[in-house]
């Protein structure tokens, strides 16, 4: 499958190349990613980033590679560096061609001679191979010149400078092995080189250009300590390989030949619909993480220590290239990266995982590099998890897991909202959910920088009524097959309870004469004591775009629902996350630290909101043929997408305003979740022959 590839039109220039970034996951965690033309743009760029604690703690080892090729008296550079004022080398303008599958690949031609350059990232090995092959031309002696230039930093960790500190480096035939004095980070560098000189040599001021548009450090000092050279005989191979491993021997052409083989076969395991469909599933599966060293300890977290902690043996990897592991991104994208992909064992692990983390009722915002669940200030979160309890068990069946693990710590989730837990998150006595803590980012939109309250939404917020009442029907359906009638009761009663309350609580009546909406009415955002925000937002979708809609079943109220935020939110990327005519609308997220936080929720367009809107309208417009072939023209841009910045994967956000921008992470859990999902609901795709997606739960019966 070439399906993403790109001629010597886009090859060789430099814009286009600049800003094309692709990315190398092995099962670890661990990764490379660089640009098309091979300059490094970002401080979290390297060709080995390996993740020193499985799949966190990364360390950017091998930052990038000098190349030359020479060809008798001519010397001809590969490399491609930015620098404040120029770009030196420009060994881009040799390259014919790229292609990322089975792996990143480029195709220089210099003179009569093709060079094929490949990174592979083996799956279950800290090894990555930078292999050089000879393709065509008749030249009679030809030689490759790399340095490679190297950091051995945390990958936030950023100084101009240099944080590089060697301690001393040991050659021996094959065998490069250096280290780091301030911590336990080691490189092994194994070689076919002809010679090595030891003479090392400072890059100074190397220039990220994303990095200073962000507004962060954008300069750093990198050490070749050597330069390789190497002779090929022709239509040989020469390579260079990092690794954390020291090896005594063993076999590049072997490894290169079993990693492609792996690739395939797990190509061959996707339903063959359409190309953008395979390769979102194919790059899913880069995101979920094997820990060979996972602890198993069921059971809750009360009482463990920090040195006492559990490690899952799966987890994803939210966001690349700040690779972490966000819960609340993880479940949002929870269903394309599993259930669509039929993916029951990794599923049951991540969903135990997690529910070993609950705590009164909480789960954490993230895991640390030391595997410390932090941030428990989430209220969105337990119920997102209850959401995605209860499709894993409409999908798989997994009576053992379901009833035995995960229904009790779910059980215990409603139970502490509805007593009280910390953050002053609550039951309140008519039913609904309330966070009175203003000091907290409880929903998944409070945002704040330093002591500034960007987002500020305390009380009770729209989103968090519809999955609390949500869970409470999905715990009534497990509850039944469980056989537990007095919690199915419990459950019923409570959900009722919160659906009354809410439609007489959270609708609004457009006043006539509304400049900007026409509609006949919208859900309230939030509702904090006497004070009601009409602010038009996307969370509103989730009232309709889940199992349970919680908006009574009313025709004119759910098509003006839909109506109001196709008019206002809706893009080709996604919602946007607040509509343009309300105060503080930001067009675009980009600029320094203050103006992207600013602009995180006030316009940003978020991807996975599409899955609640599809839901929600073909629950408004009606199951049919042509009203899914209608919606799935907004997929469309995606299957673009994974060609214009990371490819094969999809951004984490987009700017509100046309050209839609894409910005934030370049490969999000959350985003490329929501796009398998979609395929799924649109267009029938799924990698589980025996789960179709139920759009039977998702009829409006007029």
């Amino acid at each position: 499958m070439k399906f993403i590839s790109f001629d010597s039109s886009v090859c060789q220039n430099f814009e286009k190349t600049l800003h094309k970034e692709w990315l190398e996951i092995n099962c670890f965690g661990s990764y490379a990613s660089s640009t098309l033309c091979g300059a490094n743009t970002r401080r979290q760029h390297g060709l080995f980033v390996p993740a020193l604690s499985p799949p966190l703690k990364h360390r950017v080892l091998l930052h990038n590679l000098d190349e030359r090729l020479m060809l008798a008296d001519n010397a001809y550079s590969l490399s491609t560096h930015v620098y404040a004022n120029t770009v030196f080398p420009e060994g881009y303008q040799y390259l014919e061609e790229f292609f990322m599958f089975p792996y990143p690949t480029w195709i220089f031609r210099i003179e009569d001679i093709v060079l094929a350059k490949s990174v592979i990232f083996l799956h279950e090995e800290q090894t990555v191979f930078i292999r050089y092959q000879i393709v065509s031309g008749d030249a009679d002696w030809v030689r490759l010149e790399l340095k490679p230039l190297t950091a051995f930093r945390p990958y936030p960790v950023h100084e101009v400078g240099s944080y590089l500190v060697y301690s001393k480096m040991d050659i021996s035939h094959g065998t490069i092995a250096m280290g780091s004095s301030v911590d336990e980070a080691k490189l092994f560098l194994y070689h076919n080189a002809a010679i090595i000189d030891q003479t090392g040599t400072w890059y100074k001021k190397i220039h990220y250009p994303e990095d200073r548009q962000c507004g962060l450090e954008f300069e750093e000092n990198l050490y070749a300590p050597c330069r390789l050279v190497y002779t090929f005989v022709r239509g040989g191979t020469v390579f260079l390989c990092a690794s954390l491993n020291k090896k005594t021997s063993f076999d590049p052409a072997m490894l290169i030949a079993r990693e492609e083989e792996r690739r395939m076969q797990l190509l061959n395991q996707i339903p063959a619909t359409d190309d953008c469909f395979r390769l979102l599933a194919y790059s899913a599966e880069s995101l979920v993480m094997h820990n060979q060293s996972a602890i198993h300890e069921p059971g809750a977290r009360k009482g463990k220590s920090a040195a006492h902690v559990l490690i899952p043996e799966q987890m994803v990897l939210t966001n690349y290239p700040n690779p972490e592991m966000k819960i609340r991104d993880l479940l949002i994208g929870f269903h394309g990266l599993f259930l669509t992909r039929g993916q029951l064992n990794p599923a049951r692990q991540v969903l135990s995982y997690l529910a070993s983390l609950v705590d009164d009722g909480l789960l954490p915002k993230r895991i640390t590099d030391e595997f410390e669940p932090v941030e428990f200030n989430a209220v969105d979160l337990p119920l997102w998890f209850i959401h995605v309890c209860y499709e894993y068990f409409r999908y798989f069946n997994d009576r053992e897991t379901v009833s035995k693990i995960i229904f009790p710590v779910l059980e215990s989730i409603v139970k502490e909202f509805v007593k009280g837990t910390r953050f002053n998150i609550q039951m309140t006595r008519d039913g609904l959910i309330s966070c009175r803590d203003e000091d907290s980012e409880l929903t998944w939109m409070d945002f704040k920088l330093g002591d500034f309250v960007i987002t500020p939404r305390p009380g009770m917020a729209v989103e968090i009524q519809a999955l609390w009442y949500n869970a409470l029907c999905e715990m009534a359906v497990m509850a039944e097959v469980f056989e537990s009638a007095d919690s199915q009761k419990k459950y019923v009663v409570l959900a009722k309870q919160a659906k009354k309350v809410f439609n007489q609580a959270f609708w609004f009546d457009i006043p006539k004469g509304n400049k900007h909406v026409q509609a006949g009415g919208y859900l309230l955002d939030t509702i904090f004591e006497k004070k009601k925000s009409n602010v038009l937002r996307p969370n509103q979708i989730l009232a309709l775009g889940l199992p349970f809609p919680i908006l009574d079943e009313n025709i004119a109220n759910w098509k003006s629902v839909v109506d109001v935020v196709k008019q206002h939110l809706l893009t080709p990327v996604g919602l946007r996350t607040l509509a343009p005519f309300e105060e503080g609308y930001q067009r675009k997220h980009n600029g320094s630290e203050f103006q992207r936080a600013y602009s995180c929720f006030q316009g940003t367009v978020r991807p996975w909101l599409l899955v609640p809107y599809v839901i929600a309208a073909i629950r408004v417009e009606g199951n049919t043929k042509a009203i899914k072939e209608e919606l799935a023209s907004y997929f469309k841009p995606f299957c673009e997408q994974v060609m214009t910045r990371g490819l094969g994967f999809i951004s984490e956000s987009f700017d509100g305003e046309p050209p839609h921008e894409a910005r934030g992470a370049l490969a999000a859990a959350s985003s490329l979740g929501a796009c398998l999902e979609l395929q799924e609901i649109l267009k029938n795709h799924s990698c589980n022959p025996n789960r179709a997606y139920d759009l039977s739960l998702i009829q409006l019966k007029s």
